[in-house]
């Protein structure tokens, strides 16, 4: 039975998934120069717009920020920020959210908080 392992350039061990995805990222560079992921675009934008001293309000805050491997980018983000309060009807999400402390459970058109509350 053949073996799902080969070697590589290198002298690197990789797997047929390895190979494949390899090739697959080679390819889309060349096709793509310069294409960004779709959460790679939206931390960018999230850092360009928190600044320091920052109060944020997440609309809609679901259970996290960013990809789950982006966790310590988020906590960062977090960190700039002098407030940060999250919003979500997903309870469910909100009590599982790892970096947003103060969250409401409550329906954007009627926000217990005043207009003025944030950046």
């Amino acid at each position: 039975m053949p073996s799902a392992v080969c070697e590589l350039p290198g002298s690197k061990t990789a797997s047929r998934k390895d190979r494949w995805e390899e090739r697959y990222f080679r390819i889309q560079r060349r096709m793509v120069p310069g294409l960004k992921y779709s959460q790679a675009i939206y931390e960018e934008t999230l850092s360009s717009l928190v600044g320091d001293g920052i109060k944020w309000l997440d609309a809609g805050c679901g259970h996290q920020l960013l990809p789950e491997w982006r966790l310590e980018q988020e906590r960062r983000l977090i960190e700039r920020t002098s407030l940060v309060v999250g919003t979500d009807l997903d309870l469910d999400g909100m009590k599982r959210h790892g970096t947003i402390e103060n969250v409401l459970y409550s329906n954007l058109e009627s926000l217990p908080l005043s207009s003025e509350s944030f950046d």
